[in-house]
């Protein structure tokens, strides 16, 4: 029964993930199409966007596009750490675990 409940969240928690991928899909497309613009001068006549550089809204529209790829990548494919973080984990809940029940035997001794 555990498991079950466990691969239902399991399952949720992807589920989650993708729809916050695929919200922000539209985001991306309409935050990159209104800084081209802005960019181009539609908006100012171009009075302020002039002073903006000619690769800003390539850095802007590639870098946002290039974040929602890796997200995709680690959405289908898992991320290529997570054995190493999940070791960490256990690893670091045992060492607080140990630190906590060392300092309880320690303040509860006589002196």
């Amino acid at each position: 029964m555990k498991n079950s409940n466990s691969n239902y969240e399991e399952a949720l928690k992807r589920v989650k993930q993708l729809k916050d991928f695929y919200n922000h899909i539209p985001v991306y497309i309409i935050l990159s199409a209104l800084y081209v613009a802005f960019c181009l001068g539609v908006f100012d006549g171009g009075r302020i966007s002039q002073h903006i550089p000619f690769w800003s809204p390539i850095c802007m529209v590639g870098g946002y596009g290039l974040s929602l790829l890796g997200y995709y990548i680690y959405l289908k494919h898992g991320s290529i750490f997570e054995s190493y973080y999940k070791k960490w984990e256990k690893q670091k809940i045992k060492e607080y675990l140990d630190q906590e029940i060392y300092s309880e035997t320690k303040s509860s001794r006589w002196e």
